[in-house]
């Protein structure tokens, strides 16, 4: 097939959203470029996206775009897009968040990034709307957290992502953005996103972005002209203790699993996880006139930090079976007593 006829499916996850993700519906209606099918995979508990899917379906329809209703399995974010992307047709494959918008032409710029080089197997858009602090930037670069770079958009060796600073053209990238991102229906299925990340399935753009770019270097970009909005909807994230152990757990599983357990990789991981105790230390300076929060924050991040030091060889082995369940009994039960205890 030409690459002038590619054709662009759009999957998105949603779980308990209506008011944002109405407003991400409405953005791809009002795209130039419609898509052949948008594929929304429900984890909802409630039936409101249901509701919002069926108020929704017939502007799909003028528009003549196949609008696709899937009941999620409910385990993870993960789940929830390999489920859609199977179920597309489309040559595209777009992965898109429920609280993002789109600018009118962003499918257009999506499709240009892949019409214009039949080696580019993913690309991403912009996000327009990112907070940037001149002072926080230079604090999360020193740490080796993610950050903002001008002119690059690469993984750094603590697997943490770098984002480019006002690009003014199409960029070379070593990762894409999970809330806007797109690939070629062949790359998919090469092998999907990990379903061993449960329920936020925290790092999983990065973790399927990064692979595909080591199997193929040079296949992924960011196109500035494909413009997004992530709105970061509060509602449906995992509570304070479970995303806080998600996020250190994971962060060394996905870093094990892409780069190895050698020693400077290793280094540069510990490096990064010290920015968590540095911002925690902060917090607990900024406010010292009512300590409660911040106490509770340390708290809930030495807990954390502890589970990790239990299960460090499985997490370095990529084992994350017994993190998981933790995760689940925190997200229900906040911080407990770890019951399962690491077995190597």
């Amino acid at each position: 097939m030409d690459d002038a006829d590619l054709t662009i499916s759009v999957v998105i996850p949603t779980k308990d959203r209506t008011v944002e993700l109405m407003e991400t519906l409405a953005s791809l209606i009002a795209q130039k470029h419609h898509p052949l099918e948008v594929i929304l995979v429900d984890d909802s508990v409630a039936n409101d996206v249901c509701a919002v899917s069926k108020e929704m379906e017939p502007s799909f329809s003028e528009a003549g775009i196949e609008f696709i209703f899937i009941t999620g399995a409910g385990k993870s974010l993960t789940q929830a897009r390999n489920q859609g992307w199977v179920a597309a047709r489309g040559d595209i494959v777009l992965f898109l968040d429920d609280d993002v918008s789109l600018d009118q032409g962003y499918i257009d710029a999506i499709l240009d990034a892949f019409r214009d080089d039949a080696a580019v197997l993913g690309v991403q858009g912009l996000i327009v709307n990112a907070p940037f602090s001149r002072k926080q930037n230079l604090i999360r670069r020193i740490f080796a957290q993610s950050h903002y770079r001008t002119g690059s958009c690469i993984m750094l060796p603590s697997f943490k992502p770098v984002y480019p600073l006002d690009p003014e053209g199409r960029l070379p990238a070593q990762h894409l953005s999970g809330c806007n991102h797109a690939y070629r229906r062949h790359v998919m299925d090469e092998g999907g996103f990990d379903q061993n990340l449960i329920r936020y399935g925290m790092g999983e753009d990065m973790d399927l972005s990064f692979r595909v770019w080591s199997r193929h270097k040079g296949s992924l970009v960011l196109e500035p002209k494909a413009r997004v909005r992530h709105m970061v909807s509060p509602s449906a994230r995992l509570p304070g203790p479970a995303y806080v152990l998600m996020r250190s757990a994971y962060h060394r599983y996905l870093h094990a699993k892409n780069l190895g357990n050698d020693v400077q990789h290793r280094l540069q991981l510990w490096r990064s996880l010290s920015f968590y105790h540095l911002e925690a230390l902060a917090r607990l300076w900024s406010q010292r006139r009512e300590l409660d929060p911040a106490i509770d924050a340390l708290r809930t991040l030495m807990w954390a930090e502890g589970v990790c030091w239990r299960y460090r060889r499985e997490l370095a082995s990529c084992d994350v079976e017994g993190i998981n369940r933790i995760i689940l009994d925190a997200a229900e039960n906040g911080i407990g007593r770890v019951q399962c205890r690491s077995s190597k």
